[in-house]
């Protein structure tokens, strides 16, 4: 675990960094920790200055290659109903709280639904739920986790009126657990296109539905992008991998381009 997502593109930071030190090339290498929960390091490093004067600030997440200017905003929050406990044999007693929170997931069927292109619209899914004790007692609690994923013209308060839209407003609660904003970068800068040129005619500038620490640093930079080695198809999984052929490239392509930024 972990060789694509994160060790491909800090390993080659660490080699562009040994050329750029030879050459006398100015730059900074940023690393940080959390970034797969609460990305506090890279809150932190944002309010470096020296992240605010640099041209550009790449995160050199595995995008084989292609330079990421788009990402989708997130919200993560909680659905908690209650019931009333009761015997399973005299349910007339209690309150499901199962099933008033199946009942309103019901209700947002429509807002669960895979889309065809996921990097431009809205997506949620239910992802843990938690209710109940025993077989034989009506659960009075029961609680969902979501995460939905939203593009740049949404924000979180939208997204949770389109849920209360659907549910109502009575009968649950929810609880906000984090949320990131949208960010992106005007694929017409000059940091972007060089950074292309460098990489090649192959290289795409895109979008993805997910969230990097991209986000945190919107306040510091106003040019940021996400390019680096390997395959984010291959992220989290048990068996992850990246080609050391692309490890080398990345440190060319990171030596060159931080030359030329200078």
């Amino acid at each position: 675990r972990g060789s694509c997502d994160m060790k491909g593109g800090c390993t080659s930071m660490l080699l562009a960094a040994e050329e750029m030190v030879a050459a006398n090339v100015p730059f900074v290498l940023c690393f940080t920790t959390d970034e797969e929960t609460t990305m506090l390091g890279a809150a932190a490093a944002a309010k470096d200055p020296g992240l605010r004067k640099a041209p550009a600030i790449v995160v050199t997440e595995p995008t084989g290659f292609d330079i990421v200017i788009r990402e989708k905003g997130l919200l993560h929050f909680a659905i908690h109903t209650k019931g009333v406990s009761a015997h399973a044999s005299m349910p007339h007693l209690g309150d499901n709280a199962i099933t008033k929170m199946t009942n309103l997931l019901e209700k947002t069927k429509d807002l669960q639904r895979i889309p065809k292109n996921p990097t431009d619209v809205m997506t949620m899914c239910v992802d843990t739920i938690k209710g109940g004790t025993r077989i034989n007692v009506i659960p009075d609690e029961c609680e969902v986790e979501i995460d939905v994923r939203y593009p740049p013209e949404m924000n979180t308060q939208s997204v949770l009126k389109l849920l209360r839209d659907r549910m109502g407003r009575n009968g649950y609660d929810i609880k906000i657990l984090h949320e990131l904003d949208p960010v992106e970068t005007d694929a017409r800068s000059p940091a972007v296109k060089a950074l292309r040129d460098i990489i090649g005619p192959k290289a795409k500038v895109t979008a993805v539905p997910y969230a990097t620490e991209m986000v945190m640093f919107k306040e510091a930079n106003k040019v940021l992008m996400v390019c680096g080695p390997g395959e984010s198809e291959i992220c989290h999984c048990n068996d992850e991998w990246v080609d050391i052929r692309e490890i080398a490239k990345a440190v060319d392509v990171y030596s060159e381009y931080c030359a030329r930024m200078a």
